[in-house]
């Protein structure tokens, strides 16, 4: 029911495009960078799963939280947002910990996430010109609205 009532909500940003055009950018964007961003997230999750399996068999013996394979992943969120207790892997191995922990939060971190970024900002710079030229032509909702306010 609770996916039902996201699903219904994510349905109202179409009819909000017709007032909008704000929400037509971000749809747009959205759709046409969609196969780029499925490639990247494709690749993303691959990683993601191999860093999860490395720090559950090297950590996972000793420390609660690396128990198992989900609660791996839920402590590697973690460190993505920065809330995340480095010391106690050091205790673990010394050796182990700062190569594991530094090239995930190199590849994933910087990498993986600045090169979901850019694929989005890239594409909404070529929605954004692409609806410059149209929105000059189209009346919206808003145009609409400002008009009759006049």
């Amino acid at each position: 029911m609770a996916f039902n009532a996201l699903l219904s909500w994510l349905r109202l940003i179409q009819h909000l495009e017709a007032i909008s055009p704000g929400t037509r950018q971000l749809t747009a964007t959205l759709s046409q960078s969609s196969s780029q961003l499925t490639t990247l997230l494709v690749l993303f999750f691959v990683i993601w799963v191999g860093y999860g399996v490395a720090f559950t068999i090297a950590f996972g013996s000793r420390l609660a939280q690396y128990g198992s394979l989900p609660g791996s992943f839920v402590t590697m969120f973690q460190i993505m947002l920065g809330t995340f207790d480095y010391e106690s892997l050091r205790k673990v191995n010394q050796v182990l910990a700062p190569l594991i922990f530094m090239s995930f939060v190199l590849l994933i971190t910087f990498m993986m996430l600045n090169m979901i970024m850019a694929v989005v900002v890239q594409t909404y710079q070529t929605v954004f010109e692409e609806l410059r030229g149209k929105e000059k032509a189209e009346v919206t909702g808003t145009k609409l609205m400002r008009h009759r306010a006049r």
